[in-house]
């Protein structure tokens, strides 16, 4: 068995297959007619999250899967539509 892996935000943000889901989830949404959800708003969504909750207290690592939650959620969009 294999050991744990830890990736930070923004090495998941990097890997191919994400970048390739973000991109197709985009086009999905668009052609149902929601507005942009490509890589500029994913980076918002995570940028706010992450000051909302340095703002309330919350630790690096709660921050970071919030992070992590958002990416993985705009990644999921094409597979859900």
């Amino acid at each position: 068995m294999g050991g744990v892996i830890h990736l930070k935000y923004e090495e998941i943000k990097q890997i191919p297959s994400i970048q390739t889901y973000i991109r197709e989830a985009d086009k999905a949404l668009l052609t149902l007619g929601y507005t942009e959800h490509s890589f500029p708003h994913v980076g918002r969504v995570a940028v706010r999250a992450k000051y909302i909750l340095e703002t309330l207290g919350y630790s690096a690592h709660d921050i970071e899967l919030v992070q992590i939650a958002d990416i993985l959620g705009h990644s999921s969009i094409e597979v859900t539509r």
